[in-house]
């Protein structure tokens, strides 16, 4: 075997890592040697890398809402589910984001990196009627907490929750409607706990 020759394996987090070509630089480490270790002078310790991103194949589901410190409401088990297309890169959508008004979607600096997804709400049609007006939507993810920290539909706005109906509104008009019931909403939501599975 050439002794110049090895194998490296790195182990990233893919839901933090954009796509593109990344400059790494090796630096040999024993941790059993008290001398710092050196690479021989006719080899070179930077290499180029590229990252490919690939479409993640996964739906995530809104499994309950936090209101603050103190407060935790469960949304109806498997009623909010967000199927993953890709990410906002450079500020725009992915581009197989199939919607013919792809123009009139909000796209802002502030969503660079965040996840774009179609959502499906099972069981509620005064969401479902709404749908064409809420999807695509985009989120973003805090992996350390495992929380999704704002979800904004296709306009920009954010989700509404209404306490006696435990249901989430990103619709105006439905909102408006539940206060018009007597009904008490809050929101927008800024953190959700959520599953992920894979398709």
């Amino acid at each position: 075997m050439d002794r110049d020759v090895c194998e490296v394996e790195f182990k990233i987090n893919s839901k933090d890592l954009k796509a593109g070509n990344y400059l790494i630089h090796i630096e040999p480490d024993d941790p059993w040697s008290s001398q710092p270790a050196h690479l021989p002078d006719n080899i070179q310790n930077a290499i180029l890398i590229e990252i490919i991103h690939e479409a993640p194949k996964e739906t995530v589901i809104l499994h309950n809402i936090w209101v603050d410190a103190y407060h935790t409401y469960y949304l109806r088990e498997g009623t909010y589910k967000i199927r993953v297309i890709d990410k906002v890169l450079n500020r725009k959508l992915p581009e197989n984001v199939n919607f013919e008004d792809i123009a009139h979607i909000l796209v802002t600096p502030h969503n660079e990196g965040w996840y774009v997804g179609i959502l499906e709400v099972v069981d509620a049609p005064e969401v479902n009627k709404h749908l064409h007006d809420t999807n695509p939507v985009k989120f973003d993810y805090d992996p350390i907490r495992n929380l999704i920290t704002s979800i904004e539909d296709r306009h920009g706005d954010g989700a509404v929750y209404c306490f006696q109906c435990s249901m989430l509104f990103w619709c105006q008009e439905t909102a408006l409607n539940e206060k018009r019931k007597g009904h008490r909403n809050y929101g927008p939501i800024e953190q959700f706990g959520v599953v992920w599975e894979s398709e």
